[in-house]
């Protein structure tokens, strides 16, 4: 939860400091691999859940779908950024990554 909170403290910082945004590519490749990576580890996971009932496993994989969607929303705003030269997506992005990480926070409280 409380990377969520960090993260959009940092966007809101972001808003009245506008930077450039380099290697646009490395980082699409990097969300690209890190979301597939953790889309089939957590599936691999939930199927142990299945066979093992463990609560700490079970968090786990929900963990790493998070990491899933939030890798997703980075690499979504990368895209748009790339192809729109648009800085305020890195923004936008951020705050809807934050928005999830803090419900999946507050999901496992």
């Amino acid at each position: 939860m409380l990377a969520g909170v960090l993260i959009i403290i940092e966007a809101v910082k972001k808003i009245t400091s506008q930077h450039p945004i380099e290697s646009i590519n490395i980082g699409i490749i990097v969300m690209l691999i890190s979301s597939a990576v953790n889309f089939f580890i957590s599936r691999l996971l939930l199927s142990i859940v299945r066979k093992q009932n463990s609560i700490a496993l079970e968090a786990d994989a929900y963990h790493l779908l998070t990491d899933v969607y939030t890798s997703a929303g980075v690499m979504a705003g990368l895209l748009l950024i790339k192809y729109t030269g648009i800085t305020t997506f890195d923004i936008i992005s951020a705050v809807i990554v934050a928005a999830i990480i803090i419900k999946t926070s507050i999901k496992f409280i």
